[in-house]
C-alpha cells in the first residue's frame, strides 16, 4: 500500500510539473505573439508602403519616359525646322545678292507675235515688277516706225517713255519696283504693221 501511494504521489508531481512546464510555455508564447504579432503586422503594412511607393515611382519613371520620348521629338522637330529655315536664308541671302548684283532674270514675253492696223497699239505686258533693274526688249516687224512705250508710276515719278525701235532692235530701261505696263505701236500712216517682241527683266 505504501508503495503504491508514493507512485501516486510521484505520477502526480510529474503531472503538476508537466502541467506547470506547460502553462509557463503556453504563457511564454502568448507574450511572444503579443510582443511580435504587431511588429508583423507593421512590417506588412510597411511592405504594403513600401510595394505603393514603387508603384508610385515606376509611374513616374513610365511618364519621365513618355515626357523624354515626347521633348526628343520636338528636339528632332526643331532642328528639322532650324535647318530648313538655314536653307530658306540662305537661299534668300543668296537671292538678294544676285539681285543686288543684276543676276537674277525672267521674260515677261518671249516671241510673242503681234498685228495692229496703222497708228494702233498693242499691250504685250501689264504686271508687277518687284526689283529695281531693267527691262531688255527685242523687236522685228516690218515699219521703221514700230515703237514701244514704257509706262509706270514709282516713289511718286510718273514714267511714260516712248522708244522708237525700228524694224529690228534691242532697247534697254530702267524699272523700279512698280505696276508696268509695256506696249507696242506704230506710226504708220496707212498700213499695218506686224512683227515679234520678247521682253527679258533683269533685276
Amino acid at each position: 500500500m505504501e508503495k503504491m501511494s508514493e507512485k501516486k504521489v510521484v505520477g502526480r508531481n510529474i503531472f503538476v510539473i508537466t502541467l506547470i512546464i506547460c502553462i509557463v510555455v503556453s504563457v511564454g508564447l502568448v507574450a511572444m505573439l503579443a510582443t511580435y504579432l504587431p511588429t508583423v503586422s507593421n512590417l506588412e503594412s510597411e511592405l504594403i508602403e513600401k510595394d505603393q511607393e514603387l508603384t508610385n515611382l515606376n509611374t513616374t519613371i513610365t511618364n519621365l519616359s513618355l515626357q523624354m520620348i515626347a521633348l526628343e521629338d520636338q528636339i528632332t522637330q526643331k532642328n528639322s525646322e532650324i535647318t530648313s529655315l538655314r536653307g530658306n536664308y540662305e537661299t534668300v541671302l543668296d537671292l538678294q545678292n544676285r539681285i543686288i548684283t543684276l543676276q537674277e532674270s525672267g521674260y515677261l514675253v518671249n516671241g510673242v507675235s503681234f498685228s495692229q492696223n496703222a497708228t494702233l497699239t498693242h499691250q504685250v505686258y501689264n504686271g508687277l515688277l518687284e526689283y529695281t533693274g531693267y527691262v531688255q526688249i527685242n523687236a522685228q516687224s516690218n515699219s521703221t516706225t514700230t515703237y514701244v512705250k514704257i509706262i509706270y508710276n514709282s516713289f511718286g515719278t510718273n514714267i511714260n517713255q516712248k522708244i522708237t525701235i525700228g524694224e529690228s532692235g534691242t532697247i534697254s530701261f530702267p524699272i523700279l519696283p512698280s505696276e508696268v505696263e509695256i506696249i507696242v505701236g506704230n506710226d504708220e500712216s496707212i498700213n499695218g504693221v506686224t512683227g515679234i517682241i520678247t521682253i527679258n527683266y533683269i533685276y
